[in-house]
């Protein structure tokens, strides 16, 4: 079913009580920047947290349209035409939708999706796999959840090269066992937000430790907590301990290092060695800086002798 709505706040509204197609991956643990556990949080909270614009997201925005077109001239595809503001909502499963970006007509395949990317080819070979016709897993699965909501059998992930000026295609079919995966996925998720029944956050993932962070909100001046009886906190301050330590002396070692190389250097900037190393040692110019550094909550262990009585 599909839903159009008047403007952008609307559907921005609209959004924040979804699962959309671009934040399936979560679900699963494969999206790039979100967790699961940011995630919950959002939707439980009824936010979405903002992401910067930037200029590398503003170039994508303002290049969708005419690669759109490049790649239906190039296809013999016609676009159809749509409002800005439409999501494709789930006849399936509650509160999922997805919203798109182009929808043409292919002589041979039918009405289809066409969903647009524009990459740097550095960063394109480093993420897709033309020979095995692999896409980043968090484009997958939002080309399936876009063809599950909108009941298309087909959806094209078109990628422009912005330094080559080509375009890259890589085709999928609706396919009924992902499908259900990603509609389980999306009702259990909404289960465990009805249910309070708050994930586990991944302290390995940077988004959720940024998270926990401002969650927690600043620590209240001049307080302590009284945790001696967490006994996994004992070894989790101990390793961290040891672990500052072992930083600690591979940093003088490579300051150590580095003399000793700038030393055979010399006065010179660069340097050519065996094995293949370059070694590049420019001047950085003298320059004034002046900034305002924002808050930001300090951190430090400290070790007491349990055995020294206090005072």
């Amino acid at each position: 079913m599909l839903i159009k709505y008047e403007n952008e706040a609307q559907w921005l509204a609209a959004r924040v009580g979804l699962i959309t197609s671009t934040e399936v991956a979560c679900l699963f643990g494969l999206h790039e920047y979100k967790s699961l556990f940011q995630l919950w949080h959002e939707k439980a909270g009824g936010y979405v947290e903002a992401i910067e614009e930037t200029k590398a997201i503003r170039t994508g925005r303002y290049l969708e349209d005419g690669v759109a077109r490049m790649i239906a001239d190039e296809q013999g595809w016609k676009i159809e035409d749509r409002t800005p503001y439409e999501i494709f909502m789930s006849e399936n499963v509650a509160r999922f939708g997805a919203s798109y970006d182009r929808i043409v007509q292919c002589p041979q395949r039918g009405r289809g999706l066409l969903e647009i990317k524009v990459r740097h080819s550095y960063a394109f070979d480093s993420m897709y796999d033309e020979e095995a016709h692999q896409i980043p897993a968090d484009c997958e699965l939002q080309l399936h959840s876009q063809m599950a909501n909108s009941g298309l059998e087909w959806s094209c992930h078109g990628v422009f090269l912005v330094d080559k000026r080509e375009t890259r295609l890589f085709f999928r079919r609706a396919d009924a066992g992902v499908k259900a995966s990603i509609l389980e996925a999306v009702d259990e998720f909404w289960l465990s937000v009805y249910d309070r029944k708050e994930p586990k956050p991944d302290h390995d993932h940077e988004a959720d430790r940024a998270f926990i962070l401002k969650k927690i909100g600043n620590p209240v001046e001049g307080s302590t907590a009284d945790l001696t009886g967490d006994n996994q906190l004992p070894s989790l301050c101990a390793e961290y301990k040891t672990i500052t330590a072992e930083i600690a002396l591979l940093e003088a070692r490579k300051e150590s290092l580095q003399s000793q190389i700038v030393a055979k250097v010399g006065i010179y900037e660069r340097a050519k060695c065996g094995d293949g190393f370059v070694v590049t040692s420019k001047l950085v110019p003298e320059t004034e800086m002046s900034y305002t550094r924002a808050a930001y909550r300090g951190f430090r262990i400290d070790r007491k002798d349990p055995n020294k009585p206090t005072k």
